[in-house]
């Protein structure tokens, strides 16, 4: 069919698209335009946008756990991913053993140093000794 060109200038650039004649609008989905004359077409446009959006949404949760769920399957149908898994466990378990460890011993640490400092502060009165008294 017959179609009217149309020139679109937008922060510099300058665009050239084609319209067909005996439409009320024209829908370009690779860039994002919907291009109308009617203000109740655009409503319409919008509307929809938005309904297929909140539909896309509401699914969000249930694809959430499909995937999980997924995940799970193919553990428990292949034998190399639960080793894995299992890997991954003992690694985490192994890590959260050195941190406690880490933790541990800097406290063990902080504990002799203040033993260590009351010991000196604390140290023989008057500068004298045993041996000298």
């Amino acid at each position: 069919g017959f179609v009217v060109d149309i020139t679109l200038s937008m922060d510099n650039e300058t665009t050239s698209v084609e319209c067909p004649v005996n439409s009320a609008s024209a829908n370009y989905a690779e860039k994002g335009w919907f291009i109308t004359a009617d203000r109740l077409a655009v409503t319409r446009e919008v509307e929809s946008m938005a309904n297929m959006s909140r539909q896309i949404l509401s699914q969000v949760p249930m694809h959430q756990k499909m995937v999980q769920g997924c995940e799970e399957l193919l553990v428990s149908l292949n034998p190399d991913k639960q080793k894995e898994v299992q890997q991954e466990k003992e690694i985490a378990m192994l890590k959260s053993q050195i941190e406690e460890m880490k933790r541990n011993s800097s406290e063990t640490g902080l504990k002799l140093d203040k033993v260590l400092a009351l010991l000196t502060v604390e140290g023989p009165k008057n500068g004298k000794t045993k041996k000298e008294e």
